[in-house]
């Protein structure tokens, strides 16, 4: 009786045809594992794209910012300051409050900050700073309430003084409503005193931590975009007339390297 022959099957065979040597009885395996493979392809495309939208997202997010200070500016809570009702921006003397007043400068608000900067904190693209094409003009909302004080206070000067009003109302009521947004997203729950010796008012000595205007004012003039508002001026037809980004307070002139320039 002759002997029977026994070999392995991977000798002969290739990888597909292993699974496919019984294809009368069993469906094809073959195109099981290509239907596998596609589906694995799509998924593993599918979550490398959504890896790539996350690392994009957190581009724009403000990473490594230290606990308790904001994400701009660096400022924190450490500036020990006591209300008052008697300063001079109060003052019943009208040379005195006039000075206070006038020694505010919200122009300094407006800063050039890079595309690189803006993308690194998740800041919204903004208007081309007129000397430099990869900075975008921003304001300081800091500085954008003190411009909306001044506003409301020369407004009010003009009522008292009975002259004719100077600004556009929708401008005084933009202001307004500007600062009623302010007092509500940073919700101050600082509970001031009240009675005692107050003769009026609430408050009048009491010492909360605030953040340092000062240093605020340092970082913006670091990025000073050399805005001056020309006063008396409400509509500008055709833009910000470029003269107005004359002023750096470092005393340089990016204008000279032309439009655009570095």
């Amino acid at each position: 009786m002759a002997s029977k022959e026994y070999r392995l099957i991977q000798e002969e065979t290739g990888p597909d045809e292993i699974f496919t040597h019984y294809h009368d009885n069993i469906p094809s395996l073959s195109k099981k594992r290509r239907l596998v493979t596609y589906i694995l392809c799509i998924t593993l495309a599918l979550s490398l794209a959504a890896n790539a939208l996350l690392t994009l997202h957190s581009l724009r997010r403000p990473y490594d910012i230290p606990p308790n200070k904001t994400a701009f500016a660096g400022l924190e809570r450490n500036t020990p300051i006591a209300w008052t009702d008697d300063s001079a921006f109060a003052s019943h003397n009208r040379s005195t409050w006039d000075q206070a007043w006038a020694s505010l400068n919200p122009d300094t608000g407006y800063v050039a900050i890079s595309d690189a900067f803006a993308l690194r904190t998740g800041l919204h693209e903004s208007q081309r700073w007129p000397w430099d094409a990869s900075k975008g003009l921003y304001l300081l909302q800091g500085y954008h309430s003190l411009h909306c004080l001044t506003i409301l206070r020369a407004s009010l000067v003009e009522m008292h003084d009975q002259k004719p009003q100077s600004l556009h109302f929708r401008h005084i009521n933009h202001c307004l409503d500007g600062l009623r947004q302010e007092i509500v997203c940073n919700a101050d729950d600082t509970p001031r005193y009240s009675g005692l010796d107050q003769e009026e008012g609430t408050g009048r000595g009491q010492v909360r931590m605030c953040r340092d205007w000062g240093k605020l004012e340092e970082w913006a003039e670091r990025h000073s975009a050399c805005y001056e508002y020309e006063p008396g001026v409400e509509s500008l037809e055709g833009g910000i007339p470029l003269d107005r980004f004359k002023h750096c307070p470092d005393g340089s002139e990016p204008w000279m390297g032309g439009v655009g320039g570095g």
